[in-house]
């Protein structure tokens, strides 16, 4: 999920907050949107020759007008049941993802979030948007990290707990 500084609320924030690089609203109940400021730039996106899918060639160089604002982590469950007042999630957790929805979904889930936020104008990022921000500022195809999946499962499972 995204909102773009650009619209009314961020322009409001900006002037308010002086445009911090991170954003957290407190919904109540404990439960929190948290978003990190994606500064606007220019990236080649899609992957180098010998990378990737087929369909992800050629490279095209690609600009970010605005400065965006995304979540920093997924939608969790507890943020989706206070906005949404169900849990289609079969891995239940209060802080995990929530899972089990389609893009009509989130969509659904966005625009919900609006009328309980007017202003904030959240919205799913592009497709450019979501790269860009993946990517970081790198080149890399995909985040690079020592060790193998099963050690990076195990390490995810612990953070959860």
């Amino acid at each position: 999920m995204n909102s773009t500084p650009g619209d009314a609320a961020a322009t409001d924030l900006r002037g308010k907050l002086d445009m911090p690089k991170e954003l957290a609203l407190d919904l109540g109940g404990g439960v929190k949107m948290e978003f990190v400021l994606v500064p606007a730039g220019e990236f080649m996106m899609g992957s180098p020759e010998g990378e990737g899918d087929p369909n992800e060639h050629p490279q095209v160089r690609v600009t970010i007008n605005e400065a965006f604002w995304l979540f920093d982590t997924p939608v969790t469950q507890a943020l989706w049941q206070a906005t949404m007042g169900n849990n289609p999630s079969q891995f239940e957790g209060r802080n995990r993802p929530v899972e089990n929805v389609s893009w009509d979904d989130a969509d659904k889930f966005a625009k919900a979030l609006n009328r309980r936020l007017p202003g904030l104008e959240v919205g799913l990022p592009s497709e450019a948007q979501w790269e860009y921000a993946c990517r970081a500022g790198t080149v890399a195809e995909r985040l690079r990290r020592e060790g193998d999946l099963e050690t990076m499962g195990v390490e995810l499972l612990a953070i959860e707990e």
